[in-house]
């Protein structure tokens, strides 16, 4: 009998696109020690409420691999310069900064959102390394939007130039 044909997948960039002009939405502030502690807040840096909707939050250096990217999720509606908190575990989270995150990436607290893992990006979780990493931001056109890395995090593959360096209260 034929052999039904099959869907071709569609093949990752090998690198992620960059966005054109800056974003609405950035990366304001990352805390990469102790895993259950780990968090990423995101600040809308526009003039106009931003849905979150589309947006793409991870550690992926590149697309493809074991690291981790998620979804933002849709219908959100983040003011201007206002923060969104996404953790490692609420729980986690809630018990050292004494409030609860908007959203997290682990399955910790059934109160808080779980953001949907993207594993056709990046099959992995995220996980903020210690001694070094990379934060992405993608639009929802999938182009990188925001980045930042830190310690041995792979800054250049991302066209990020100059190195980031830890306040001495955090090392």
């Amino acid at each position: 009998p034929p052999v039904p044909p099959t869907a071709t997948p569609t093949p990752l960039p090998v690198a992620w696109p960059p966005a054109a002009g800056s974003a609405p939405l950035q990366i304001d502030e990352v805390y990469y020690h102790t895993a259950d502690q780990e968090y990423i807040v995101l600040r809308n840096a526009g003039a106009a409420p931003l849905d979150l909707g589309g947006w793409l939050v991870g550690d992926a250096a590149a697309p493809g691999g074991r690291e981790g990217v998620v979804a933002l999720p849709a219908g959100y509606l983040l003011n201007p310069g206002g923060l969104f908190v996404l953790a490692h575990s609420a729980p986690g989270f809630q018990s050292e900064w004494g409030r609860a995150p908007n959203a997290e990436w682990s399955d910790g607290d059934p109160a808080v959102l779980t953001l949907a893992h993207q594993t056709a990006l990046a099959s992995g979780e995220i996980a903020l390394n210690d001694a070094g990493d990379e934060v992405i931001l993608l639009d929802p056109a999938g182009r990188l939007a925001d980045a930042l890395a830190y310690g041995d995090g792979e800054g250049r593959g991302l066209g990020l130039a100059g190195r980031l360096t830890c306040p001495a209260r955090c090392s």
